[in-house]
């Protein structure tokens, strides 16, 4: 869908104490987006546009400050002031024509970064105080698919939020 002039009108929805969006889409689902929350919350949704309502996650045990979420490899990742947290598959879930909603099993490592970004869908990049580290995203896929086989991967601890209302708000269109 193009939007091509003033009427046509994008609306769309606004959480409290968002920190960063992430574009999670595909062919089925061209409008799906993550978006995290200062204290932890997780909003996925399927369609933005529609204004489809949210699915609410809150992740109590995320350490630190949260800066950034980006996907890559189907997988969630959250960046805070103390680790990434790769939230394994679960981007990948949401643009399937169902939703699991079982839990995500989750890999966290340690780290001091204070910003994250996904290249190509083949490396996260991570910029320290001092340096950029560069992380393979196939290297992590194996990680988890060991972790899980081992158990050694647990499930986060979910609280339950307040679901989020939509605040319709226009978007001023570019160019």
């Amino acid at each position: 869908m193009s939007i091509t002039s003033p009427e046509a009108g994008l609306r769309v929805g606004a959480f409290a104490d968002v920190v960063d969006v992430a574009y999670l889409g595909n062919a089925a689902y061209r409008y799906a987006v993550a978006a995290v929350g200062i204290r932890g919350e997780v909003f996925l949704c399927r369609d933005l546009v529609s204004q489809e309502p949210p699915i609410t996650l809150h992740y109590q045990n995320l350490a630190g400050r949260v800066y950034r979420v980006v996907s890559g490899h189907g997988h969630l990742l959250i960046l805070t002031s103390k680790a990434i947290y790769i939230l394994a598959n679960l981007a990948k879930r949401l643009v399937q024509p169902i939703f699991d909603k079982s839990k995500s099993l989750f890999m966290t490592i340690p780290m001091m970064a204070v910003d994250a970004t996904v290249v190509g869908d083949k490396w996260l990049f991570t910029v320290m105080s001092d340096s950029v580290h560069r992380y393979d995203l196939d290297v992590i896929d194996q990680k988890i698919a060991e972790f899980a086989r081992n158990g050694i991967i647990q499930e986060p601890m979910l609280s339950s939020p307040t679901p989020p209302a939509w605040t319709a708000r226009e978007l001023s269109l570019v160019g």
